[in-house]
């Protein structure tokens, strides 16, 4: 049997699985382990993302707001081993379509409201969801 790694049993546990190992313990006696229960990582992001869902107009058009989501989707992206239990509410695809199109909206002549910080602040949102084609919000 082949051993697991720590990213086969991540990916497991994220999926809500549960891994049983077996091997020999003291006095050569054998002794069963199981291993069960979501990341911490995997529990938050299913709390945010419920959470989310039901306050997600009011992210509609707000700078901040908007700003922060996004980094909660990188953050998310980058800590699952496995993409395929990151929660819907939760992935680019998703906040693209609900949230970008208002944000995006804001954009006039290469800046946002005609202040610096909100463009920046727009402009790392939209990297931060790889939403392309507003490059001269940089050079704004």
């Amino acid at each position: 049997m082949d051993a697991l790694d720590e990213l086969a049993i991540l990916r497991q546990l994220e999926q809500g699985r549960s891994i049983v190992a077996t091997f020999v313990g003291p006095s050569a006696c054998p002794v069963t382990v199981r291993i069960s229960g979501r990341p911490q990582y995997a529990e938050r992001a299913n709390h945010l993302a419920s959470w989310l869902v039901r306050r997600l107009d009011s992210f509609k058009g707000g700078i901040w707001a908007t700003r922060g989501l996004a980094e909660a989707v990188v953050a998310t992206r980058e800590a699952f081993v496995d993409d395929r239990p990151i929660p819907q509410a939760l992935r680019d695809e998703f906040v693209r379509l609900h949230v970008a199109d208002a944000l995006v909206a804001r954009i006039e002549d290469d800046n946002v409201d005609d202040n610096v910080l909100a463009t920046v602040g727009t402009c790392a949102t939209l990297r931060a969801l790889r939403i392309q084609g507003h490059d001269g919000l940089r050079e704004w």
